[in-house]
């Protein structure tokens, strides 16, 4: 019996800690982002994937899944330009930037008052995001993980850069295994190895005929419920909203299984921006401190399907019990909107990493 329940025990800690994120920054954190937005991986060779450089940094070279150079003069670094009408994304209070990079193992590093920093720019003007001092800058020739935490708000990132020294390191390489961004609210989110979203409770799923199941559509021309999706022309500032005494499920909203939202949805319309609004048992009703949004120009609407996920793990409003949740599709008149499904769930293992966590058991305990 105690060794089952030590078993029971390690598999509840390795589940647990899927879900732990920071709020700091940090080297080499425990927990890898569950999912992400892709800034960098370089796994073509050759391609830089839209990367340039300063000149005080040598030719880059793209191999072996990372992009590396070499530093010849003063404050180096790299950078992407997204463009001012697509590609573009929001960085809310919390959202965090991972980038895994190696240096070369040299202590003369660890005297260098500069820094490593993350730059986004907005409005003609470049905005730091936290540093890591020269002196927290690993300098064992081995890959680490800086994680930053950001403090701005609903900004428009149009250029990434990185820098990598403040000071001229005439000498120093560097090579960068990847750039990721984890944000409340994401496009086409990438999940890490080994994890997936899991739908907990359904909000919407429009899987019977004709049924619109009680949502309310305002500034939106229903045109039909066929086929499992909910068609619709949208007007300018539309929206679709369903509360509990619609039979809008009133989930616990404090469980680690419903800290999620995810749509998907397709539409058409060059400059859309989504929204999602929420109300609750602790602040109920609909107001602007309980959303979160994409703005409008962040997205391609291309027509084709695509996920829509919200976080909510670190909204502190998210508490109680979900009583009213409104949806904005669109922004603009018109736009023709397709919504596949409303889920709230979690990221978990895949099956099969249970099965393999079921595997280790049975062998743990044969053994013993």
């Amino acid at each position: 019996m105690r060794k089952t329940l030590f078993l029971i025990t390690t598999i509840i800690v390795f589940i647990v800690a899927n879900f732990v994120t920071a709020d700091v920054l940090e080297v080499d954190p425990a927990n890898p982002l569950d999912s992400y937005i892709s800034l960098g991986e370089w796994e073509t060779p050759g391609d830089l994937e839209g990367y340039t450089q300063k000149g005080t940094i040598g030719t880059l070279t793209v191999a072996n899944g990372t992009i590396s150079g070499t530093v010849n003069g003063d404050d180096p670094w790299i950078r992407k330009d997204y463009g001012v009408d697509a590609g573009r994304f929001n960085l809310p209070v919390g959202s965090v930037i991972d980038i895994r990079i190696k240096y070369d193992a040299d202590a003369s590093l660890t005297n260098d008052p500069g820094n490593f920093g993350y730059y986004y720019f907005n409005d003609g003007t470049w905005h730091a995001i936290p540093f890591i001092t020269g002196a927290q800058i690993q300098i064992d020739g081995q890959f680490h993980v800086y994680r930053l935490t950001t403090s701005i708000d609903n900004n428009f990132t149009w250029i990434v850069r990185v820098d990598m020294f403040s000071a001229g390191m005439s000498g120093q390489s560097f090579e960068i295994d990847y750039i990721r961004a984890s944000l409340p609210a994401m496009f086409d989110p990438v999940y890490e190895v080994g994890k997936v979203f899991a739908s907990v409770n359904s909000l919407a799923d429009w899987n019977t005929p004709g049924d619109i199941e009680n949502w309310s559509l305002s500034g939106i021309d229903l045109d039909e419920v066929a086929g499992g999706y909910l068609t619709a022309t949208n007007h300018g500032d539309g929206n679709i909203t369903k509360n509990n005494t619609a039979g809008l499920p009133a989930i616990d909203l404090g469980s680690s299984d419903n800290k999620i939202m995810q749509i998907r949805m397709r539409n058409t319309g060059a400059d859309t921006g989504k929204q999602m609004y929420y109300g609750t048992s602790v602040t109920p009703g609909i107001s602007g401190a309980r959303s979160l949004q994409f703005k409008s120009g962040t997205l391609n609407a291309d027509g084709s399907f695509h996920v829509y996920q919200f976080d909510m793990k670190n909204q502190s409003a998210w508490a109680g019990t979900l009583e009213t949740l409104r949806f904005d599709p669109a922004s603009i008149d018109p736009a023709y909107i397709e919504i596949d499904y409303i889920h709230v769930g979690t990221i978990i293992p895949e099956p099969a990493t249970f099965g393999l966590l079921s595997l280790f058991g049975l062998a743990f305990l044969r053994r013993k």
